[in-house]
């Protein structure tokens, strides 16, 4: 006998990714703010997942200080380097094409989640998609990411606020890895004997496309959150009206 939802069932779980392509920093984190703006108006259980990259740029989390970047004053001039302090989980995070932000909104109430399981589930979503790609790695909350052999493949950067979630993880595909390997990103008390950022590359002797590690979270997150439907689209509507007004004007001009 086929099972058949009742009235008394909660509505399914709807998953919608969105693939930006390269992103401004500052104006990726005001799409999620706009992204929570706008699931806190509504009764529906579906969660936004923004596939992104970033130019180069150093977050620090909570988990991080400036004592974990070992480069200092001409070296992160000389490289145009910025450092931004941030309110999200984790440490220390060199954002750069070639990693892959998996940001996600969230709202964890409607969905009937915890903060700590909606985690649990955003890990293993990550870790599982990873193992599909044959890299043997550990997911390691207590580092704040998925640990392999080489280094943190892929760093936690989590926060909610009024029961939605916003960031996510930050997956190192193929990056330039010399500024990486100058930041600690993972806390002392994970007790790692490599808290530096690695790669996919590094960890596999060999290359992985980002389209490919793009599908397989998909897939996996898919499972991981339970969603019964999902739906990919490339660049988001909202995504125009969140760049600073010197850019719209730059971009028409």
């Amino acid at each position: 006998m086929s099972y058949r939802p009742s009235q008394h069932d909660p509505p399914q779980i709807t998953a919608e990714f969105c693939l930006l392509g390269q992103v401004d920093f500052d104006v990726c984190h005001r799409l999620q703010r706009r992204l929570m703006y706008e699931a806190s108006g509504t009764n529906d259980r579906q969660i936004s997942i923004l596939f992104c990259e970033h130019q180069n740029l150093i977050t620090v989390g909570k988990a991080g200080s400036r004592a974990h970047i070992r480069w200092y004053g001409e070296d992160l001039e000389r490289r145009q380097l910025a450092i931004r302090w941030v309110t999200r989980s984790g440490g220390c995070v060199f954002h750069t094409p070639g990693q892959l932000a998996v940001y996600v909104v969230a709202p964890l109430s409607r969905l009937g989640w915890s903060f700590a399981e909606y985690r649990q589930r955003l890990y293993q979503g990550v870790h599982t998609a990873l193992t599909a790609m044959n890299v043997n790695a550990d997911s390691r909350p207590d580092a704040l990411g998925i640990v392999g052999r080489t280094g943190v493949l892929a760093t936690e950067g989590v926060y909610a606020k009024d029961g939605i979630t916003r960031g996510g993880f930050f997956v190192n595909v193929c990056p330039d890895m010399q500024v990486p390997r100058r930041i600690d990103t993972a806390p002392t008390e994970a007790g790692l004997p490599k808290r530096t950022m690695s790669c996919l590359l590094a960890e596999r002797g060999r290359s992985v496309t980002m389209s490919k590690v793009r599908s397989n979270l998909i897939d996996q997150l898919v499972t991981a959150m339970d969603a019964t439907r999902h739906h990919l689209y490339s660049g988001h509507p909202l995504l125009q009206s969140v760049l600073p007004q010197s850019r719209e004007t730059a971009r028409a001009s």
